[in-house]
């Protein structure tokens, strides 16, 4: 299946973990708690208002009821489905603010449970090029200065296609798929009733929504529902770029790896322009 991007960018630290990657042909997959925005998989849910939406939420809560193997308060006995319908609407019409309380409690453990289990999901992180703009992504700045170390990192430039076809096929064994990020002034929100039904689909935008002055990563995520190295081909990268500020004995280490595992790999080095607030590409590595 066609992939709806052409280049994704990963910018590196240069360190063990990165040129074992790079060397080996695979991309770790972090767990979304590690990531670097504080905010990450987090959303904030509806709460239900009229009558029609708390009697919409009877049948959820019971088949919740059902799977905590509740007992009957009377009787000590497990809870029928009957038994826990008819509990829920006892409960319901007995008044209408204790049975809050109760929905209350009930949505913050299921949202703890659901928050955990996000937080373990796995991602490898990457920018596209921005829509409208004809420079690449090789030239954000800032790019390079919050993940490649101010230019003494490096970018891979991968085909985005040859990436994701390669990604499926050497790893069957895995469900990997992939989400453009949206950025949005406003955390993600999801209905109460979804949420109630384990309706994965209502918050699973919580995994790729982030606020908005993270824009100009312009970010894709490929995702899978655990952490570790994941394989690709060589064909996949496109390009190599080095930092200029990266010492020389590095970028030679660097140059080496590429030019053995990635033969058709083109290397270039990166600078920042000296009389203006932009990036150069060209042929400034140590071979």
């Amino acid at each position: 299946m066609s992939v709806p991007f052409t280049w994704l960018y990963k910018f590196h630290t240069m360190n063990i973990n990165s040129l074992s990657a790079l060397s080996n042909k695979k991309a770790w997959f972090s767990s979304i708690s590690s990531l670097n925005d504080p905010f990450e998989g987090c959303f904030s849910v509806t709460r239900p208002e009229t009558d029609d939406d708390f009697r919409m939420l009877f049948k959820p809560i019971a088949n919740i009821l059902l799977k905590k193997n509740m007992r009957d308060i009377n009787t000590k006995e497990l809870l029928s489905e009957t038994g826990a319908n008819d509990f829920i609407e006892k409960l319901y019409e007995s008044g209408q603010p204790k049975f809050k309380e109760f929905m209350d409690n009930l949505l913050q453990e299921q949202e703890e449970d659901y928050r955990d289990e996000f937080l373990k999901m796995a991602t490898y992180c990457l920018s596209s090029d921005i829509p409208g703009d004809e420079r690449s992504h090789v030239a954000n700045s800032l790019m390079w200065s919050h993940y490649a170390d101010g230019l003494k990192g490096f970018c891979i430039k991968y085909n985005g296609q040859e990436l994701h076809k390669s990604i499926k096929e050497l790893n069957k064994e895995k469900n990997i798929d992939y989400a453009f990020v949206r950025y949005e002034k406003e955390m993600h929100k999801v209905f109460f009733l979804d949420f109630f039904d384990g309706n994965s689909k209502g918050f699973a935008g919580a995994l790729h929504t982030k606020h908005d002055s993270w824009g100009y990563e312009c970010e894709i995520r490929f995702l899978t529902n655990k952490n570790g190295y994941v394989n690709y081909s060589a064909e996949s990268i496109d390009s190599i770029y080095i930092g200029d500020r990266m010492p020389p004995e590095q970028q030679k280490l660097l140059v080496d790896i590429v030019r053995k595992n990635y033969p058709d790999a083109k290397i270039h080095g990166v600078r920042f322009h000296k009389s203006s607030f932009s990036i150069e590409i060209g042929k400034w590595i140590n071979e």
